[in-house]
């Protein structure tokens, strides 16, 4: 698509005479020139395209929501909108066909809300497992355990809430500012251990990268 630059350029070189032309203070009619030289969609193409933008909303949703840090997000901005500092409707996707909507989603908010606290208070017990297990097998066990809990937790979440996608947009990106911290941690924790004071520096280190692996 060209620029707007290269249209105003266009229209200066073109004729005034020329009943076409478009005047180049108006961006409206410039725009409407551009976009007539587009050819529409046929109504198979923009089924296809909308059932692609769909599929594509599921999977950023669903991927989004495997972070325990996310889904806490979504609990506290929840307790904010049960709590009246929000607006429900503002905060959510509104999907009628899959009864997503405010009204349906008010009235049990309180009881969504105390469930997905549970599923995510157990899902960070069973983490904390995984982190301290001595043994493959006990590592394996309680690595099963967190993902079930994380997966009931985003199964509540898509069923009963909804949060509007823009909002796991911002908290991921949030997220991913953690990343550099956490590559400086792990390299600086897999230093060799040398004196008692490096000892404890390289255990403060490699706890707080257990609570940033923990939050995000």
């Amino acid at each position: 698509m060209k620029r707007y630059e290269d249209l105003v350029h266009e229209e200066d070189r073109q004729d005034p005479k020329d009943g076409d032309a478009v005047s180049t203070t108006d961006p409206f009619g410039l725009y409407l020139r551009q976009m007539g030289s587009i050819p529409l969609l046929k109504r198979q193409e923009e089924r296809e395209l909308t059932a692609r933008l769909e599929r594509l909303r599921r999977r950023f949703r669903r991927a989004a929501l495997w972070s325990p840090a996310v889904l806490t997000r979504v609990v506290d901005t929840f307790e904010r909108i049960q709590a009246g500092t929000l607006s429900l409707e503002r905060n959510i996707d509104e999907v009628p066909s899959l009864e997503l909507t405010a009204e349906r989603i008010r009235p049990r908010l309180r009881l969504h809300l105390r469930k997905l606290r549970q599923l995510l208070d157990e899902a960070r017990d069973e983490y904390r497992q995984v982190v301290r297990a001595r043994s493959a097998t006990a590592r394996t066990r309680a690595r099963r355990s967190h993902r079930s809990c994380v997966r009931r937790a985003i199964a509540l979440v898509e069923k009963h809430l909804s949060p509007r996608i823009e909002l796991l947009e911002a908290w991921t990106t949030e997220l991913q500012g953690l990343l550099p911290r956490m590559e400086e941690l792990a390299r600086e924790s897999a230093a060799p251990r040398g004196a008692a004071a490096d000892r404890q520096e390289v255990a403060g280190r490699q706890k707080e990268l257990r609570a940033l692996m923990l939050e995000g």
